[in-house]
């Protein structure tokens, strides 16, 4: 008897059709649409922590400062006295003259001099002045890394010395992260000058955070000088002090209780004491540059958005969850002069705004 065989040949795989197909990818588009905001709020978290970290080791190196200086705090070299001659390490300088420059929320380092056009500013010279939190890097040994907020990447149009000016994340690559000279003797060629419109330039670098005690500077009329006198341009010919010392420019802060005098070209809050608990560095509120005298949006729009890691003067740091109050700034010290004091200055306005973070921690609330 004959046996039939049959012969077993393998099934083939069912396919995906055109329909399954485009419902898998729809699905994965939906997915993704649902985590990569998920996962993007959470870096930014991971980044905003990094951030008050970073505050709190600059609350550390400006205890340490205060220590070791009688209590007073960082601002500029040589605060009070016009030009700012300073010495440092064994060297002569003059910082530039520009007081506004000297003045500005998140500059670290001042260009050395009125620096001329053909000036190299090559590595090596010594090209800037450290300024405000640039003290820490230059005497506390704080590294510049710890100057920039880890959500501001990139480049931020910002203001210096009465120009456009932009702010630049990379400032360890450019400058070197070895500590004391590196802000000192950077790369000069590596930062943006500005043209001051006198015929000069002059360049900067600056860091990602607003320091609350850098010289204090207004254009408003003091309240304590001759009758006629009043600051009328940035010239370095200005004095802000008589031959005998009595000061001529002293201006109340209206937003302080008891009233705090600040004093032309010096921090507003000269002692850790004076400063009691009120904030003293942020994230950057300083204003970006629309035009001459105008101005866009304040600078969270290039780190955290939605509010400021602030560190008071007790040393702690806190989230302060904004209202666009900071980021649409519009009460301006002075109205005749919207381009010259602003958020991007230690002036009546910007100590105005460091009043709502003052606040936010229970200090100088009104009645």
């Amino acid at each position: 008897m004959t046996q039939r065989t049959t012969t077993q040949y393998p099934r083939l795989a069912a396919g995906f059709t055109l329909v399954e197909l485009l419902v898998t990818i729809g699905i994965m588009a939906i997915l993704a649409g649902i985590l990569l905001p998920v996962f993007g709020r959470a870096r930014e978290h991971a980044r905003r922590a990094a951030c008050a970290n970073n505050l709190s080791q600059i609350g550390k190196a400006l205890s340490l400062y205060a220590d070791a200086g009688d209590e007073y705090l960082p601002s500029c070299p040589g605060w009070g006295t016009n030009p700012c001659a300073v010495q440092y390490d064994s060297m002569s300088l003059t910082a530039f003259g520009d007081h506004q420059g000297l003045s500005r929320h998140m500059v670290l380092g001042c260009g050395a001099g009125e620096s001329n056009p053909s000036d190299t500013l090559e590595p090596g010279r010594l090209n800037f002045v450290p300024v405000g939190l640039g003290m820490l890097v230059a005497w506390q040994e704080l590294g510049t890394r710890i100057m920039q907020c880890p959500s501001m990447l990139g480049r931020a149009p910002t203001w210096y010395s009465g120009a456009p000016y932009e702010y630049v994340s990379d400032l360890t690559s450019r400058i070197g992260h070895q500590e004391k000279m590196a802000l000192a003797t950077g790369d000069g060629r590596q930062f943006r000058h500005t043209d001051t419109g006198r015929g000069t330039q002059v360049t900067a670098v600056l860091g990602s955070y607003s320091y609350r005690d850098t010289p204090f500077y207004s254009r408003l009329r003091p309240d304590n000088v001759p009758a006629g006198w009043s600051y009328t341009s940035d010239s370095s010919s200005l004095s802000c002090e008589t031959p005998g010392g009595q000061w001529l420019a002293e201006w109340v802060l209206d937003s302080t209780r008891p009233k705090v005098r600040a004093q032309f070209m010096t921090p507003p809050f000269k002692t850790r004491r004076a400063l009691g608990g009120r904030a003293i560095v942020a994230d950057a509120f300083d204003y970006a540059p629309a035009g001459e005298g105008q101005f866009t949006r304040g600078l969270s729009m290039y780190h955290h958005r939605e509010g400021y890691n602030v560190l008071y003067g007790d040393s702690h740091a806190a989230w302060f969850e904004d209202d666009n109050r900071l980021a649409l700034w519009t009460d301006w010290a002075d109205p005749a002069n919207p381009g010259t004091d602003n958020l991007t200055i230690s002036s009546h306005s910007s100590q105005k705004a460091w009043n709502l973070l003052d606040q936010r921690a229970g200090v100088d609330v009104p009645p």
